[in-house]
């Protein structure tokens, strides 16, 4: 029977068949104790004594499971913790680090600006621009896959991509500017990927496209689990942002953006719903400024999308006025409503659609508006970033401690520590 640091040799060593993908062993206070990497002296400070390694040891101090983290470089790795026992209160003995690597492929000339603005040794700094062209570039799903086993060496329990936690980059951070890059300069100048082919072309995974698609028209809450069990492969994504890794997980949110308001709209949501969801996730993706920040607006944007879906399917059976008003709810959530302002908008009476509503949903029209402002609450509380006063505001409650009142009531906590809970898994 092996042990945990026998399964971690093993797959250290298996990780070490992709040119430059190394792993990283520290003791529970973040001191490097042994690692894959021959040249350590170069990219283990770009990790400890940044912004990522502050978040990986905060992640893993409190979570029993890894953490994909990112830096100002848009350098990205996954952070596993090694726990004694069989709880969540369990004493930290090891953090195993994968990585660093890129999604794609970046352009040397924003390294190099990201390098200069960066918290990093100025002795590190052309002999780390230089090096950086050496980094493998994985795609996101594989690195992903790459953590689960990482977890399942270190705990003896199979997990899921979508179980590993996101964490921002803090918004300190924002060295890479948006700059146009020519495909024939990425080429030359840039950081080429290495040697992870799996055979598949751009574009392909068509079949896990489909399925996701077919899942949020469905409005199927069973969707992860389904995903997962899927045996074709996700495929690989196409350039399109050359040389900017930032814009490129950007454009890719956008995409998706597209492609999921056409798959709820086949599924029954309106078309105006559908839309001013997908202007507000396009509104989020471009104010996102890491790639961790856009993987978790992607995953936070495809649950809502089918949930909603599956919300509508329980409803159809509502009468017409009634589905007219939670159609207007749902597109206004941010609006002080009102009764009143629901009844001409809908064309009938307060009174009326007050009466039918409650008999037909069982909930008063006040408290489902509540309801589904928190739920956008949820949402916005993704954002680690946006202070819980502004999130109150956008959703036009009157007061935060109004916002808190009402957040606390619905789910028994506070939305900072909804906002902690997201964050510690």
């Amino acid at each position: 029977m092996w042990d945990e640091t026998s399964k971690v040799s093993v797959f250290t060593e298996m990780m070490s068949c992709i040119k430059n993908l190394f792993v990283w062993h520290y003791s529970p206070d973040l001191k490097p104790a042994g690692t894959s990497c021959p040249d350590p002296e170069y990219w283990e400070p770009v990790f400890s004594q940044g912004n990522a390694g502050k978040q990986a040891l905060e992640h893993c101090r409190d979570s029993r499971f890894p953490v994909l983290v990112g830096n100002e470089l848009h350098l990205l790795w996954i952070a596993a913790p090694h726990c004694c026992g069989e709880t969540e209160k369990d004493t930290l003995t090891d953090i195993y680090v994968l990585g660093p690597v890129f999604f794609s492929v970046q352009a040397e000339s924003l390294i190099r600006q990201a390098v200069t603005k960066a918290e990093i040794p100025v002795r590190f700094r052309r002999e780390l621009v230089s090096r950086l062209r050496d980094l493998p570039v994985i795609t996101q799903t594989s690195f992903l896959q790459f953590g689960t086993m990482l977890h399942c060496c270190l705990s003896g329990r199979r997990i899921s991509i979508s179980d590993i936690a996101v964490v921002p980059v803090d918004p300190g951070y924002n060295a890479l500017r948006k700059d146009a890059v020519s495909k024939k300069g990425a080429r030359k100048n840039g950081i080429s990927s290495v040697e992870t082919d799996t055979g598949e072309s751009p574009h392909g995974g068509g079949a896990y496209e489909a399925l996701l698609l077919n899942l949020i028209e469905e409005g199927n809450l069973n969707y992860k689990n389904i995903l997962e069990s899927a045996s074709f492969s996700h495929g690989i994504v196409g350039e399109m942002a050359s040389g900017n890794s930032l814009r490129q997980s950007k454009n890719e949110v956008i995409t998706a953006v597209t492609l999921f308001s056409r798959a709820a709209i086949r599924g029954g949501l309106s078309r105006d719903l559908a839309l001013t969801i997908s202007d507000y996730y396009i509104q989020s993706v471009e104010s996102a400024q890491s790639i961790p920040e856009t993987f978790l607006i992607m995953q936070t944007m495809q649950e809502d999308y089918i949930r909603r879906v599956h919300r509508h399917r329980q409803t159809k059976e509502f009468s017409a006025p009634v589905r007219a008003c939670l159609d207007l709810i749902e597109s206004n959530v941010e609006s002080p409503l009102t009764i009143r302002e629901l009844a001409e908008k809908s064309g009938y009476s307060g009174y009326y659609i007050s009466s039918l509503f409650r008999k037909e949903t069982g909930s008063g029209i006040g408290d489902y508006i509540r309801q589904q402002k928190v739920e956008r609450a949820k949402l916005l509380l993704a954002d680690t970033r946006r202070p819980v006063s502004d999130i109150a505001a956008s959703l036009s409650f009157s007061t935060p401690s109004r916002f808190t009142a009402v957040f606390h009531k619905l789910t028994g906590m506070t939305p900072r520590e909804y906002r902690e809970q997201l964050t510690l898994r």
